[in-house]
């Protein structure tokens, strides 16, 4: 097992984007298990499970991407022309300013459309 000095990092995987990639365990495990009998050969099979289970979990979560899409304008009561958009991802609609996510889903917004 190589030790990595605390100045020392090492990347493995990830996306062109600096993410990291996620998977499940469990689909991991499997891959390995039905590798059939070219993989399954003494304990390699077994020692990679048990690395792979001991590997602690990531706290992560979906990311939901949307768009605020144009709906309309809107003469308010203080005589100001407001824009309203929705949100593709659960349709809430904001009047005005818009954000970059929407405060209803969570949605990061990236764009709007006009």
């Amino acid at each position: 097992m190589e030790l990595l000095q605390p100045q020392q990092t090492r990347t493995i995987g990830g996306t062109e984007d600096g993410m990291s990639d996620y998977i499940e365990r469990e689909a991991a495990i499997a891959e390995f298990s039905n590798a059939g009998s070219a993989f399954v050969y003494g304990d390699h099979c077994r020692a990679i499970v048990s690395r792979l289970n001991a590997i602690p979990a990531a706290d992560v979560r979906e990311v939901k991407r949307g768009k605020w899409v144009f709906d309309c304008e809107r003469q308010m009561h203080d005589g100001w022309t407001y824009r309203q958009y929705h949100c593709t991802e659960c349709g809430f609609q904001m009047v005005g300013g818009i954000h970059n996510y929407c405060p209803n889903c969570g949605a990061e917004m990236r764009d709007k459309e006009d």
